[in-house]
């Protein structure tokens, strides 16, 4: 049904190449800028980041950039 009627299911949307330019500068934003990122660590499921104002970082907006997920433990997300 879904590939018959190419219907727009999470993992098939059609992403243009600006969208997927955005995305990482977006992501940096919601994470109170480059300034308040002080470590990074990705895995291949998950993106741990220590911040030093967890007041800047914008949960919503990283869940609607496309993560399942966000956990705020102390400083770190």
């Amino acid at each position: 049904m879904i590939s018959k009627f190419d219907l727009k299911t999470p993992g098939r949307e059609v992403e243009t190449a600006e969208e997927l330019s955005e995305l990482p500068r977006n992501i940096l934003a919601a994470l109170g800028g480059h300034e308040n990122i002080t470590h990074l660590d990705e895995r291949i499921t998950r993106l741990r980041v220590s911040v030093n104002h967890i007041g800047k970082v914008d949960k919503d907006r990283l869940k609607g950039l496309g993560a399942a997920g966000v956990l705020e433990v102390g400083n770190n997300i």
